[in-house]
């Protein structure tokens, strides 16, 4: 899920298309909420219900960054809140919330949403390798993200570069990531003991 530094001229070319400028210009939190995340990924399974707390509470403040009708992850979104609460219960854990920081442009949200549920995918079959069936938690089973991802791959690429809006997207979906990176310093040694 890591992404390779590009050259920052690269983020004001209009000849690559908005979805690559998004990608070069949130390079820097992305790869900061990546860090933030580090202690999971780097140690799988060791602090999954941290990890799942740190998500429940990022979902929870995107979601409610945003109240736009047009956010296409609103649904899948309900979805992981319901599936991470189900995953917390039965750990006997729970999640410290971070405040939104909305109201975020909805196609910013989407992007770290869809985004995030492909890297998902790269985890969940890592830990099919180290958890039975029985210990995988039901946020690795979410529907495919895929179909919804390459819609919004297109809606991306109708913005032009340029535009007022395209800069709203960029920091909006950099705020979006810091919210990741607060949900993961917040939670408290509850989940931790639990983990």
């Amino acid at each position: 899920m890591t992404q390779h530094a590009a050259p920052i001229d690269a983020a004001a070319d209009p000849a690559q298309g908005f979805r690559h400028q998004l990608r070069v210009s949130t390079q820097v939190q992305h790869q900061r909420t990546e860090t933030a995340f580090a202690a999971f990924t780097e140690a799988m399974p060791g602090r999954l219900t941290w990890f799942l707390a740190a998500q429940r509470a990022g979902l929870a403040a995107l979601l409610e960054s945003c109240d736009a009708p047009d956010l296409a992850s609103r649904h899948m979104i309900a979805d992981l809140l319901r599936r991470l609460d189900a995953d917390l219960a039965g750990r006997g854990a729970r999640h410290e919330g971070v405040a939104p920081a909305g109201p975020l442009d909805p196609l910013a949200v989407d992007y770290i949403v869809l985004g995030s549920r492909l890297g998902t995918e790269v985890m969940r079959r890592a830990l099919a390798q180290r958890l039975s069936p029985q210990e995988m938690p039901t946020y690795f089973a979410a529907p495919d993200a895929r179909p919804l991802w390459k819609a919004h791959c297109a809606e991306l690429e109708e913005i032009w570069p340029d535009s007022d809006r395209a800069g709203q997207i960029i920091a909006d979906a950099e705020l979006g990531f810091e919210l990741f990176q607060l949900a993961a310093g917040v939670q408290d040694t509850v989940a931790e003991r639990a983990a």
